[in-house]
């Protein structure tokens, strides 16, 4: 049977007795008596046993209950929702990591819409050393809108000096001509510290974080 209770398929008990004419099909009446006979010699020259009826079927399976199938699609459909939703969250949440992380080292009201150009982090799990860099393409409006709440938190003039020796976070605040930045120390060591810097020569929002 199907889900819908229909009945699919065919069975058919199958014997080796001699059947009156009509029963079987001539060929089938003639290959059963033959297996008939050929079992009853066996039997009485070598102790054989008779030949054993048999089922056969295909496309045959138990009549399903239809209430207890739509309980298990229902649940199925149930659980590979949650799951993709539960997915979906997982995946919107660890994309919104490098906004967060952006917005709170800088300090600034970030537009939502920037464009992630990269992000890279690596850290050693032993120490907790590492690093991590966010960088975003700003619109010219948007640059000029930062750069002017940037000078009200205390950001400072590109290029800077003696900043830092990390060639790293270097070879990217090079590539800035013009902008402002900020540096923030988390401890005493000079390799941990976090660094903003909006890069006006190429309309980017650099954000580096370092632990040490």
């Amino acid at each position: 049977y199907d889900i819908s209770g229909n009945a699919v398929g065919f069975s058919d008990y199958y014997n080796f007795d001699p059947k009156p004419e009509g029963v079987r099909s001539k060929d089938a009446e003639k290959k059963t008596r033959m297996v008939n006979s050929a079992a009853e010699l066996s039997r009485r020259f070598r102790k054989g046993r008779p030949p054993k009826a048999f089922n056969i079927s295909y496309g045959i399976g138990p009549k399903q209950n239809k209430s207890f199938m739509r309980k298990i699609v229902f649940i199925l459909i149930i659980v590979t929702t949650l799951i993709s939703v539960l997915s979906i969250l997982f995946m919107t949440g660890k994309s919104d990591e490098p906004y967060k992380l952006a917005k709170s080292e800088s300090g600034l009201k970030l537009p939502k819409d920037m464009q992630l150009i990269e992000h890279k982090s690596q850290w050693i799990e032993f120490n907790g050393n590492g690093y991590v860099l966010v960088v975003y393409g700003l619109k010219k409006d948007e640059i000029n809108l930062l750069i002017d709440e940037a000078k009200n938190e205390k950001y400072e003039t590109l290029p800077p000096e003696n900043l830092i020796a990390d060639d790293f976070v270097l070879s990217y605040i090079k590539k800035a001509k013009k902008g402002v930045y900020q540096k923030k120390s988390n401890s005493k060591s000079s390799l941990d510290y976090s660094l903003s810097v909006i890069d006006e020569t190429n309309n980017r929002l650099i954000v580096f974080v370092t632990a040490d």
